[in-house]
């Protein structure tokens, strides 16, 4: 597969559309970067543009950058649409993109490296019932995913439902990061920090 050859999938331009540009604009362009693994916990689970349609874009991505994409979730029906997507644009080559069936955490517990560039948070459901579960899974996966970051790993964390009190995926996981001393490049319904 030749990655010059390759266009770029459609995506979310919704209320995703700053943040997945601001990654493109970095992955993509980034002088003198070297990345060499992008993560995406919860792949694609349907062919609606609202749902964000991160997949086909990291897919993209990685091929367009030589890099590995782990894509991790846990409903062997996201899989089954993903790989579907992923052929309908060309974009799947089984020796750079890796969907894998399972547990988000586990995957990053049992991941070898060498490192995780860029890591895209949006696994777990948000809905009433599974929200407390979900914020402390963001950020325990978050820091289990810390031992692989390396300076200028990005994160990106979805379903933000609101920016000022971070009330949704990022509840835990945005105020952790801060204190942590990550930089915020971005704050939205997605916030994108970077590992300084």
């Amino acid at each position: 597969m030749n990655p010059s050859y390759l266009t770029i999938p459609p995506y979310d331009k919704g209320k995703r559309k700053e943040s997945f540009e601001k990654v493109l604009d970095i992955l993509l362009t980034e002088s003198g970067q070297q990345w060499s693994t992008l993560v995406e916990l919860g792949m694609t689970r349907n062919d609606n543009l609202s749902d964000g349609h991160s997949t086909p874009l990291l897919a993209y991505i990685a091929l367009k950058t030589q890099s590995q994409l782990y894509s991790v979730d846990t409903y062997i029906g996201s899989l089954e649409v993903t790989e579907k997507l992923l052929r309908g644009y060309g974009l799947y080559d089984p020796g750079k993109i890796h969907l894998i069936l399972g547990d988000a955490r586990s995957f990053l517990e049992q991941f070898s490296g060498p490192a995780i560039d860029f890591l895209y948070m949006d696994a777990w459901s948000y809905e009433p019932e599974e929200r407390e579960k979900t914020e402390k899974e963001a950020l325990l996966s978050f820091m289990v995913a810390e031992d692989w970051f390396v300076k200028d790993s990005l994160i990106l964390i979805d379903d933000v439902l609101d920016p000022k009190t971070y009330d949704g995926k990022g509840r835990l996981v945005i105020p952790y990061a801060i204190n942590e001393g990550y930089k915020c490049l971005h704050s939205g319904y997605q916030f994108l920090f970077v590992k300084a």
